[in-house]
Formats: C-alpha cells, structure tokens, sequence
C-alpha cells in the first residue's frame, strides 16, 4: 500500500448514530460496502494530539484550549482594564478586541503561529484573562513540543505532499471547503484533510437534533461526494477515512458554579483559580485553605462530581501538567456550566465534552475499504489508522 492516497476528513461533531440512509446516503453507503466504527472523545478541549499524533492529555501536554499560567499570559494587559468595562456591552466589545489583536501579536513573536492564529477571548471575564493562557500554540503540521512527531510532519519528513485544509487557517464551511478541495488538490498529494465545521456550531446553537441538524449534514454529505468523486479521480489507489472528533448532547439543564462559589470566603486569583469549560470546572488552589471548601462546596452541588485518581488514571490525566488544572469538577450527561467561559448568557442546546462513556457524545468513524473499526474506540486509534492506510507503520520514525 505505499502508493495509497488518503482523503482524511474531519466533520466536527458527527455522532456515530446520524448515518442513514436518509441524511447521508453518501456516507451511508460507504459505511455498508466499507466500515463504519464510534470514536471515543478524549476529555480535553483541544483535540488535535489525539487524531493527529494518536496522544492522550497526559502525553501531549495539551488539554483545554485555556491553561493557568499568569507568568505567560497572552493577556496580561487585561490587568490595567477597570472591572466596570464588563458591564458596558459597547465599551468590553471595543476593550476585547484590542486585548484580543495585542494577544495574536504577542503570540506572533513568541513563534505561536497556532495561538496566534485562532486567538480569542472566549466569554473569560476580562479581570481574570491575565491568569489564563493558550495550551496549544502551534499548528497542527508543526507539534514541535509533542513527544513524537504527528502525521502531518512524519509526512513531511518522509517527503510526501500533503494538503491540510481546516481549522485555525482555513474557512470551514461547507461550501467553502468543496471550492477549496476541488480547486487546490492535486495528483501528487498523498493525504488531503479536510476538516468541516458547521455541523458543530449548529448542534451547539440547535442541537443534534432537527431540521436544522438533519440540513446541515446533508450539504456535507453532498459535498463529501463531490470532493471524493474528485479523488478518486486524481489517485490510483485513493482511501478515504471520515471521523467525528465527538459527537453533540442534546442540553437538558444548566449548574450555576459561579453563584456556588460565591457562597466561600475566598478570593478568586489569590486564594484559588477557576476554569469553567462549558462542561468541566478546573481548579487551581493557591492557599492551604482554598481547597477543602472548594471540594465541599462542589461535593454537595448536585448535577456533577468530582473525578477520582481512579478516574484520572482511567482518562489519561493524571500526568498533565499542572496548568492544565489541579481538581477537575466534571458534570454530568445533558448539563452544562451556566455562566461559563464560554457561554455568558445564552444556554447552548447542544454540547460535547462528557465522560467517554457517554453515548450520544460518540464520534462516527467511517472508512470505505473496510480497515476502520467496526465499534467504539479512543479518539487516539486514528492517529495509527490513518497512517496504516498511507502504508506507513505506527512506529515511523523522522529520517
């Protein structure tokens, strides 16, 4: 298989349940003659070293896409902004996008090409983005601080052209990416990823379920199609292998962890730091007495709890570095944290990011020669899946 050519395609949030006949006769089909398998969400906001070099949280180094680290901190300028400024909607609009442009420009010098591309500010309260900086900073064909190099530079290395159109360089919309993989890929190129997105965003705004979900993955199916038929017109021996990074809850309920906290005689920043991802609370505690009545607190909230070292063990986070967070409060199936860094106002109605073993928040992975896997599997397993189908070993090493 060393002439192989891969057509590797991300579409963001496809649930290993939303394959039919109906709504993706394209991918419904190719799952019937090929195979059509889950993929397993890794519990970190950044997933790239998983699909890409096949790496949990605790070996890449790499979690959620924010990590405390005042001393680093793209944002520390955010000091200097009075706390008032959040409370003026025109005035925290203008506010954020200076901090947001001074952070791309001071990842830009720092060589973060990655950070510096997709920065942003997410909803994190403008007094506390000082504490908080980017846990991924390069772009996926770099991964210079991964343990082991990912698939986009052991092709590099080995010398064969490939073509990466997705996330944080390139539009992902639909339609955008069926122009752009018809008119920029070429014979020559051994793997092609493209990475769609708009599946997301609607489950997130929608759900995953609806009308507006159902539309939404019939134009990728379509242009799927589209971009493969050109495939298998370039290469000879074209493979194709289609994932979904996770898949989308429908929410059910909101906690509100903000007003819990607000219950403890502690200060935030001096006595304890919080990270409050749409469906995990992450902790830093900063004095002795920070964390019994952090635990406590969270221990009697009902709608989440807090994971073990058993757990830690068993989702590969025990190990991360500390910035990635010390105590992680994780919620259960359905709810999401309201407000969180991410969500201010407005409850999503769809959301990713649960226990692994949640059903619904299962990726799809779909090959159409039959070499993918036919049940669940860690996000981790497309790494070596991608690379046996190049007809290149797990274990390929740089020259």
């Amino acid at each position: 298989m060393t002439d192989s050519h891969l057509l590797m395609v991300l579409v963001d949030a496809l649930r290993h349940d939303q394959i039919d006949a109906g709504r993706t006769p394209f991918l419904w089909e190719t799952a019937r003659t090929g195979s059509l398998g889950a993929t397993q969400e890794v519990l970190a906001g950044q997933l790239r070293p998983a699909f890409f070099a096949g790496l949990w949280p605790n070996e890449s180094g790499v979690g959620h896409l924010f990590s405390y680290d005042p001393s680093s901190s793209p944002f520390r300028a955010a000091r200097f902004v009075p706390p008032c400024v959040d409370r003026s909607p025109r005035a925290a609009w203008w506010v954020r996008r200076g901090l947001r442009a001074a952070a791309s420009r001071i990842e830009a010098r720092r060589g973060h090409r990655g950070s510096s591309a997709y920065c942003y500010l997410a909803e994190i309260p403008t007094s506390r983005l000082p504490l908080f900086a980017f846990s991924e900073t390069e772009l996926p064909w770099e991964d210079r601080t991964l343990p082991r190099p990912g698939l986009l530079r052991i092709l590099s290395a080995q010398g064969i052209p490939w073509l990466h159109l997705g996330y944080p360089v390139i539009d992902q919309r639909t339609s955008f990416l069926t122009e752009a993989a018809l008119s920029r890929m070429r014979g020559p190129h051994r793997m092609v990823f493209l990475h769609y997105a708009e599946l997301d965003w609607v489950g997130h705004e929608h759900g995953p379920l609806g009308d507006r979900a159902d539309s939404t993955l019939a134009a990728i199916d379509r242009s799927l199609e589209k971009v493969w038929r050109h495939a298998a017109s370039l290469w000879p021996c074209a493979r194709l292998l289609v994932f979904g990074d996770h898949g989308m809850v429908p929410v059910r309920g909101e906690v509100d962890v903000l007003r819990a906290l607000r219950e403890l005689p502690l200060r935030h920043g001096r006595d304890y730091a919080v990270f409050l991802d749409s469906t995990v609370a992450r902790f830093w505690f900063l004095t002795p007495r920070a964390r019994p009545l952090i635990v406590d607190l969270l221990a009697a909230l009902p709608g989440g709890r807090w994971l073990t070292p058993a757990d830690m063990d068993d989702l590969h986070l025990r190990g991360t570095r500390r910035e990635n967070g010390e105590a992680f409060w994780l919620l259960d199936e359905g709810l999401v944290i309201m407000p969180s860094y991410f969500q201010r106002e407005a409850r999503p109605a769809g959301m990713h990011g649960y226990h692994p073993s949640v059903r619904d928040n299962w990726g799809a992975v779909v090959t159409a020669d039959g070499s993918g896997p036919t049940h669940a599997v860690p996000l981790t397993e497309v790494f070596p899946l991608a690379l046996g189908m190049l007809g290149l070993c797990p274990g390929t090493v740089l020259p």
